[in-house]
């Protein structure tokens, strides 16, 4: 993997790029959360609560989680949450440099099925 970049080469060594199920029990400082279509569709994944709470619940002092806030809202325990997000402000969208409150507007969440309540 090329360590080309603005970081200090030092800095390269310690980022680690893994799945939820290898944080578990683990912290790091900070979390990058990726969550495409796939991953949010895959009920055995984002969408069972034990599994997102691990995947909140890691980082030590800040986490961001990337992701079409839209299509998240759709599933019940996402939409809890990106409502919380955006109450208190915390659900931004735009370039990095001049990232600013979103305006989306969330549809009614799909019934959640029995088997994401396990």
């Amino acid at each position: 993997m090329s360590r080309n970049g603005a970081l200090r080469q030092q800095l390269y060594k310690e980022i680690e790029v893994a799945s939820v199920d290898s944080f578990q029990g683990r912290e790091k400082d900070y979390i990058i959360l990726s969550c495409g279509i796939g991953l949010l569709n895959d009920r055995r994944r984002l969408n069972v609560p034990r599994r997102l709470n691990v995947s909140l619940t890691r980082a030590r002092y800040g986490i961001v989680i990337l992701g079409n806030p839209k299509v998240q809202s759709k599933q019940p325990l996402w939409n809890s949450l990106l409502t919380h997000y955006k109450e208190h402000e915390c659900l931004v969208e735009g370039p990095l440099n001049n990232l600013k409150q979103s305006m989306v507007q969330f549809q009614k969440p799909k019934k959640a099925s029995k088997e994401l309540s396990d």
